[in-house]
């Protein structure tokens, strides 16, 4: 069947050349559309295939470019981006015929070039989105807001969503045994190239793209092939035979090809095994376009459909069979099929008993890095006293991957009898990446074994100004040395740079110094005392509450908020009520003047300075740890927000009523 419609209208304006490059990050391609200036003498852009080619056969690769130029004088800057998937909007007509497989991207930077008269060509590869299943014409355009008015980084740019002519594309089919040669040729071609590990240079790139667009049975069980290898030579072309899955005409054969490998037992299973029956599942039952890479994905809302929860079932039973072939498995095998099934799924509970047991007996087979995956992303799952020879183990080791931090967190919250010596020789070992959140289990106030060694590691100074060592050290000393250490730790201080980590050590062992250090920097940062204080699980000296509240209630705006902060972590449930005063007094300040808070207010002011203490205060006494507000004191502290920043606070239903 042939399709003919009419083309659309020529070139739409658009841009293009090269000077300066800058690498930034952006709002990128999505922008919405703005309207070009009256007076301005526009770039432009067309679309053209590459090479100009128009007559292609089902399964080619189809690659098209973007054409930007600036014929004028006015500014114009491009992004030049080469995302390696398809970050443009496509306009195919007819409607039918195709498929949309994956959406535009979504990626958050962009490197931009003045455009000038010299054109700029950005390539736009159809398959990386699209898969056309029957033959006839079409009509393609691109949608692109990779063009922005003005110079690059100014701060008055913005972007522009342009779309360009039509081009047409005459597609024909091509035999089975057309496509089989083909299918030999290209096996071959990429069996005798040379290896690369660089995706961009790999010199079998182009057959392998060539191949994963290929639609028959044949070129099926060739991609199937190639997603089995797990050697080095055929890893580095998963990621572009992945692409290729949803051009397979032959679904459930690519399915069952898949699968037949999933249930082998000699086999070890993988994530890019378990993703190709998934993306091949959705195809199958689907049909409905996946999304293209973004920043941030939300997770799927409301019941599944139909096509949905037939493909979450089958990947249940999926797991079902590979649990139930662990015992048929050994070896290496054995070990990283349950370190898979431990690693990368949420299992159920009748799951997890069968599995649970085989990854303890495993886990000490394991590879560091597995060991530390394991014990920091999935210790609910794993947590058992059985560990602790193996977490010693971790701890002792100098194995660059193995993380001795949180084994001797996970060492303390089973409670391991002699637990403490490890902690003692952890806090005293620098460079081995431990934060105090590692030891918030530790019941004793202090370890009056570790001042010997702090002593040693900080009476020598900073050896450079911020020492990330000794300012770790120093909260080490905070949190379990005795004050016996202060004269050994006074005797490394020696510049300001260290007030911030002194300061927490003086509000434990020399209250009164603390608070002269305070005097003379009332501006000091107090992330130390906080990570301190934090896992002491405590609150401030009275010293330090006594300094706070009057700042609150009397100081500046531009403070207040930090100072409330500190005392929903740190201070007592009355300090509640000193929050909420002065909170009460900024609303009545600006009672009759809400307007000027509206919009976002990037230039300091009194309104900017007035909208960010009120986010501030409700922020603070919404997630303040000395007291808990009920639903009803929440809905009533963010009905009188009088801004949109404060508003963000407000309860889902509370902000969906407004809405």
């Amino acid at each position: 069947m042939t399709r003919a419609i009419a083309p659309l209208p020529g070139p739409v304006q658009g841009l293009a050349a090269l000077l300066s490059l800058v690498l930034f990050t952006a709002p990128g391609i999505s922008q919405q559309p703005d309207t070009w200036p009256a007076t301005a003498s526009p770039a432009t852009v067309r679309l053209e295939v590459k090479d100009g080619q128009s007559h292609f056969l089902l399964g080619d690769r189809i690659e098209l470019e973007l054409v930007f130029t600036n014929p004028g004088s006015d500014a114009y800057t491009l992004n030049t981006t080469e995302y390696g998937d398809l970050s443009e909007k496509v306009n195919i007509t007819p409607s039918d015929g195709w498929l949309q497989w994956r959406g535009p991207s979504g990626h958050d930077y962009s490197m931009v070039t003045k455009l000038e008269s010299k054109e700029i060509r950005i390539p736009v590869v159809l398959n990386d989105g699209f898969v056309f299943r029957e033959p006839g014409h079409y009509e393609v355009s691109i949608t692109t807001g990779r063009l922005q008015q003005g110079k690059p980084l100014a701060s008055d740019n913005h972007y522009l969503q342009l779309t360009t002519n039509a081009v047409g594309l005459d597609l024909s089919e091509r035999s089975a045994a057309e496509e089989a040669a083909l299918v030999r040729t290209l096996t071959n071609e990429i069996d005798s190239l040379p290896v690369t590990h660089d995706p961009r240079a790999d010199p079998r790139a182009d057959a392998a793209a060539r191949l994963a667009s290929l639609p028959g049975d044949a070129a099926v069980r060739a991609k199937v092939r190639l997603l089995l290898d797990d050697s080095d030579w055929a890893q580095a072309l998963h990621y572009i035979i992945s692409g290729g899955l949803a051009a397979s005409r032959n679904l459930t054969l690519q399915l069952s090809l898949l699968q037949a490998a999933w249930n082998d037992p000699q086999r070890t299973p993988d994530s890019e095994l378990e993703s190709a029956i998934s993306t091949t599942r959705h195809f199958l039952y689907s049909k409905t376009t996946l999304p293209g890479w973004q920043m941030m994905v939300m997770p799927p809302s409301g019941k599944p459909d139909a096509a949905t929860q037939q493909a979450i079932d089958e990947h249940n039973a999926d797991l079902t069979r590979l649990i139930q072939s662990l015992p048929a498995r050994s070896g290496d095998n054995r070990r990283d099929t349950t370190y898979f099934l431990m690693e990368n799924h949420n299992l159920t509970s009748a799951q997890l008993a069968l599995v649970k047991p085989i990854a303890l007996e495993e886990f000490t087979h394991m590879e560091p890095m597995a060991q530390s995956m394991l014990i920091e992303t999935r210790w609910d799952a794993l947590q058992d006293p059985s560990l602790a020879p193996a977490l010693k183990a971790m701890i002792d080791s100098n194995q660059q991957w193995s993380d001795a931090a949180t084994a001797v967190q996970r060492l303390i919250q089973i409670d391991e009898p002699d637990s403490r010596s490890y902690v003692v020789k952890m806090v005293c070992s620098p460079k081995r990446g431990l934060l105090l959140d590692k030891l918030a289990g530790v019941k004793q106030d202090r370890l009056p074994e570790v001042d010997a060694c702090l002593s040693a590691l900080l009476r020598h100074g900073e050896r450079n100004p911020h020492d990330f060592d000794w300012e770790q050290a120093a909260q080490r000393a905070a949190r379990f040395a005795t004050p016996e250490i202060l004269p050994a730790i006074k005797e490394g201080w020696k510049d300001p740079t260290q007030y911030a980590s002194m300061l927490p050590v003086l509000l434990r062992d020399a209250p009164a110094e603390a608070m002269a250090l305070l005097a003379k920097q009332p501006k000091l940062d107090l992330y130390p005392t906080n990570t301190v204080f934090t896992a002491l699980a405590g609150r401030f000296p009275p010293e330090m509450l006594t300094w706070l509240r009057p700042q609150l209630k009397d100081g500046p705006l531009e403070s207040v908020g930090t100072v409330a902060y500190e005392l929903s972590e740190f201070g007592e449930p009355a300090d509640r009520q000193l929050i909420e005063e002065r909170l009460a007094t900024l609303r009545r300040q600006w009672s009759g003047h809400e307007s000027e808070l509206l919009g976002d207010g990037t230039t300091q002011s009194p309104a900017l300075a007035a909208k960010s203490a009120e986010q501030n205060l409700v922020a603070a006494l919404l997630g303040a740890k000395q007291w808990k507000l009920t639903d009803e004191e929440k809905t009533r502290l963010t009905d009188a927000c009088m801004s949109d920043w404060c508003r963000r606070y407000a309860p889902r239903k509370a902000q969906a009523g407004k809405l």
